[in-house]
């Protein structure tokens, strides 16, 4: 955005000093009412009234015939000069110079095919000190604005610097079109969509008063030149209206001025047809469009003043763009009307009208994708963390109904069992026939085998020894267990006790995770040795199993969310705030590195 904004106060003055100075010469008017006089009248009334400012040749809308004599005194006699008008807006104009005793006329203009974009006439100065040039202008309702330049054929007026000011500034416009296509595409937003509406009209204009569009679309048809302008402006309008309601989410906070905009876009439509109706309907729009643009200027204010507390992360950008809007479009109006005269300004306003609002408004919306993003980014780690928490807090559920479980069998189930078994076998020492003697001993084994069951299940849901013996003890314990229960040799390497290393309520996720990295690796390594590793330094606690198996995929695990249990031990890893880390090739073992922070309390 920076970028954009440093471009703009390059262009400025470049586009100061991108003009040729042209010859000096004087111009002298009248108008008249009459649009069937002539030259020869002309030449025998010689009404004409000197122009001591040539900047002044703005003659607003008009339907009169304004005629001009210019007299070129400095020019170098019997060369090629070229009369350049910079304006598109002048349906034709005939022009008369000297050649022997005979004025020859040339018209010139919108109505007639050319190869350049302004009006320009060439001609060759006469072997006398002044060359006189007469001009007849007729209005039909346009507006008439004559800035007028005279400078030699071997110069031309639109220089290189001038080209590359005017590809740079439809490269950007382009590039920023191209960019919101791809955003509304990749997010289906129509905030998007009506910016690059707004963009492609808004351009349009610009390559309409640039000589454009009568160079290589409409090259001799007054009508649709002067239509296509209409267009542009109208269609700029409306989707300005539906980017800004759409942008401020002025349907959500006030349904009064949604209903505006759609009325105004309503009369701006309806502006736009009587326009096709020329010339009345074109003078119509043309007297409109002060009107329409005051409405649509201050309906924008508006909102904006509107949203200030509502939106006011975009409070700043958006006054600024009106402000842009309302200066520059009320000095549009001016100088269409021929209220303002010629001068750098007013024949770029456009640029200044259009160009800023394009600049502020891709500001505004790249300010609101950070924003997004932002939030995006924040909700995200909001719901990893509500994850997190849920994941925890599911684990400690789970870990206190498998400890108040294991209580149940041990304490009750198992205590139950026991005086069962105990009274059976204070009736076998009694006398008693051989088959109840019989069932009695089946009954009691039956009720021996239950009872080591009930306590092997306790064991597995709570290791009573945790709470015992301690975390140290309880891991030698289990990996003994383990060791004569399977043909793999584990080897533990435990050369410092890691009891009260870690808070009590917590240390079951430690032994929790090595008994599932044991797990997995009996039931899907197919290992024949493995390493056990368990080191504790003053700030963290490692545990490191190795195994000689057939290893897996980690990409493919992690990718297909096959876990094999690694879901769970991320789970309980996680809570203890710790990183586990997972290195395996298929047919060359697994290595799992669980590192685990401890506090230093000394």
């Amino acid at each position: 955005m920076r970028f954009l904004y440093l471009f703009w106060l390059l262009i400025f003055p470049l586009l100061v000093f991108s003009y040729q100075q042209s010859v000096s010469f004087k111009v002298y008017s009248f108008e008249t009412s009459n649009k069937d006089i002539n030259l020869a009248t002309v030449l025998k009334n010689n009404n004409f009234t000197k122009v001591n400012n040539i900047n002044t040749l703005n003659f607003g809308v008009s339907n009169k015939v304004h005629w001009l004599k210019i007299e070129i005194t400095n020019a170098a006699p019997l060369e090629n000069y070229k009369l350049h008008i910079a304006t598109i807006t002048p349906d034709s104009i005939a022009v008369y110079i000297l050649n022997g005793n005979i004025y020859t006329k040339t018209y010139i203009g919108e109505g007639f095919a050319s190869t350049e974009r302004f009006l320009n006439f060439n001609f060759k100065t006469t072997a006398a000190k002044t060359t006189t040039l007469y001009l007849q202008v007729i209005g039909n309702g346009q507006p008439i604005v004559l800035p007028l330049s005279i400078y030699p054929r071997v110069y031309d007026v639109f220089k290189l610097k001038t080209v590359l000011i005017t590809g740079l500034i439809y490269g950007i416009i382009f590039f920023i079109i191209v960019i919101n296509l791809v955003f509304f595409i990749s997010t289906g937003q129509k905030l998007y969509l009506y910016f690059v509406a707004f963009n492609v009209f808004g351009w349009s204009i610009i390559f309409s008063f640039d000589g454009f569009i009568k160079l290589f679309i409409f090259t001799n048809s007054i009508y649709w030149n002067n239509e296509l302008v209409a267009i542009g402006f109208i269609a700029s309008f409306i989707s300005t209206n539906f980017y800004v309601s759409e942008f401020l989410n002025i349907k959500k906070y006030d349904t009064v001025l949604n209903i505006f905009f759609k009325l105004i876009n309503v009369v701006l439509l309806l502006q736009l047809a009587i326009s096709f109706w020329h010339p009345v309907g074109f003078k119509i729009y043309i007297l409109l469009n002060l009107i329409t643009l005051t409405a649509e200027a201050f309906l924008l204010l508006t909102c904006v003043l509107y949203i200030q507390k509502k939106e006011k992360q975009y409070f700043l950008t958006q006054l600024t763009s009106v402000i842009f809007l309302i200066v520059f479009g009320t000095i549009t109006q001016f100088y269409f009307a021929g209220l303002l005269p010629i001068s750098f300004i007013t024949q770029h306003v456009l640029y200044f009208m259009i160009l800023p609002q394009i600049f502020i408004q891709t500001f505004a919306l790249a300010k609101r994708l950070k924003l997004i993003i932002k939030e995006k980014s924040r909700l995200q780690q909001s719901l990893l963390t509500s994850s997190a928490l849920h994941s925890q807090s599911l684990i400690f559920t789970l870990e206190t109904e498998r400890k108040r479980m294991a209580h149940e069998f041990h304490d009750s189930i198992g205590q139950n069992l026991l005086v069962i078994r105990n009274r059976i076998l204070l009736l076998l020492k009694k006398d008693m026939l051989p088959t109840h003697t019989e069932v009695l001993n089946g009954l009691a084994a039956i009720t021996s085998e239950t009872l080591d069951e009930i306590r092997t299940i306790a064991q597995d849901l709570r290791p009573s020894t945790l709470d015992t013996i301690g975390i140290t003890a309880s891991i030698k314990l289990m990996i003994d267990k383990i060791q004569k229960s399977t043909s793999v040799i584990i080897k533990l390497v435990f050369e410092e006790g890691i009891d009260d290393v870690l808070p009590k309520d917590t240390e079951i996720n430690f032994y929790r995770i090595l008994q599932e990295l044991l797990n997995n690796l009996l039931k899907h390594a197919k290992a024949t040795h493995a390493t056990v590793v368990i080191e504790k330094t003053a700030s963290q606690l490692k545990l490191y199993v190795k195994d000689n198996g057939i290893g897996f995929d980690t990409k493919l695990k992690i990718a297909s969310g096959i876990g094999n249990g690694l879901s769970g031990i991320k789970e309980r890893v996680n809570i203890l705030k710790g990183i586990i880390t997972i290195k395996s090739y298929l047919y060359k073992g697994t290595a799992i590195t669980v590192i685990i922070p401890i506090k230093n309390e000394k």
